[in-house]
């Protein structure tokens, strides 16, 4: 465990320890009336996309960027996890040449091109919006609950503790609040709502994008620190898709900051001035904050700036993972390491979740300021 802001609870997926955090009433309820069940209807092939303008095909490399880059920079620093800066050097070379290879391995025993809960729950939502052809942030708790419930390699400690809520039959808005005020201080505002969210960016924009950040990092991750996280990296997300420059995208995230919240006004303008290797990389979200921004400022292409926050260790899925939707988002799915994708079998996956995103996408609408 890196701090306290990055627990993760390793889990064996066994009926015996799941009886012991889900009381069996909970399971009855799931198996009579579905209540934690999902719709797993196939989602079917990615539409067509022929005929489409240059902006709309520049839009489309982007948006698929922003999903394989996420699942692949995962799978990357996976093994990476709860290392020290230090210790990576020395296991994986000073260039993390071995990283790159993407053996797996690590703490917790990674598979080849495997990656970790942040690819499972950005699947989730990605999945949920291409079936439902809609935000849907009770799909989406429902989907969250049930990859709980089958036992993930991995989860974090305020992720798994909300959804086991809501296992119990709580409401999602009342489980991730009351998770932000009983974890105390030091335990409920970790990052494990934040990359989930950036998919949002690809299908919605303007206020719908706002309030279905919010809500999206909610269902766990209520905090305030944790719900303006969301809202600000799916804004510079959401701008970097419509092909603006990083630094304006940033630039218009800290505007709202300015507005809204005094600490991301600060991270932001901290994450201008240093690069990844002067930033912080704990679990806590103000940390992925500041040093996925500053990955997207302070690199020239997507290796390097994945590699730079991979290399700081510590919560170093959650932040790469991060920093790489931003990366992908600004220079498109062409400029992520071929041979990086090609070791990733879930890749395939987000680049066909990616075109149903990005067909459902309306013409932008205004934000309120």
């Amino acid at each position: 465990m890196s701090s306290p802001w990055g627990g993760k609870v390793r889990r064996v997926a066994s009926v015996a320890a799941l009886a012991i955090l889900i009381p069996v009433a909970a399971w009855v309820c799931f198996l009579r009336d579905g209540r934690i069940g999902v719709d797993d209807r196939p989602i079917g092939p990615a539409p067509v996309v022929n005929d489409l303008t240059a902006a709309e095909k520049d839009r489309l490399r982007r948006a698929e960027g922003l999903l394989v880059g996420i699942c692949v920079a995962d799978a990357l620093a996976a093994p990476a996890e709860f290392l020290t800066p230090e210790r990576i050097r020395e296991e994986y070379g000073e260039g993390l040449e071995k990283l790159e290879a993407m053996a797996g391995g690590g703490s917790i025993g990674w598979a080849p091109g495997q990656g970790s809960d942040e690819t499972d729950m950005v699947f989730a939502v990605a999945r949920s919006i291409a079936s439902k052809k809609e935000w849907d942030p009770d799909d989406v708790a429902r989907r969250l609950t049930a990859w709980y419930l089958a036992g993930p390699k991995d989860v974090g400690g305020l992720t798994g503790r909300a959804l086991g809520r809501i296992a119990t039959g709580e409401h999602w808005r009342d489980a991730g609040f009351r998770e932000a005020i009983d974890s105390g201080e030091g335990r409920n505002a970790g990052n494990g709502g934040l990359i989930r969210s950036l998919p949002l960016a690809i299908a919605l924009d303007g206020d719908a994008l706002d309030g279905a950040a919010n809500d999206c990092s909610a269902i766990t991750h209520a905090d305030p620190r944790c719900t303006d996280a969301a809202r600000i990296l799916t804004r510079i997300a959401s701008d970097l898709l419509r092909g603006e420059r990083a630094r304006v995208a940033v630039e218009a995230a800290r505007a709202w900051a300015r507005e809204h919240s005094s600490l991301y006004d600060k991270v932001i303008g901290e994450a201008i001035e240093k690069p990844p290797s002067e930033c912080p990389a704990t679990g806590y979200v103000v940390d992925a904050v500041r040093i996925s921004i500053s990955a997207l400022l302070h690199s020239s292409t997507f290796r390097e700036g994945v590699l730079a926050v991979v290399a700081r260790g510590n919560d170093a899925d959650s932040n790469a993972a991060a920093a790489a939707g931003l990366l992908g988002a600004a220079l498109g799915a062409g400029a992520i390491p071929e041979a990086w994708v090609e070791r990733v079998p879930a890749a395939a996956e987000a680049r066909e979740l990616a075109r149903h995103l990005f067909a459902l996408r309306k013409d932008a609408t205004p934000r309120t300021p």
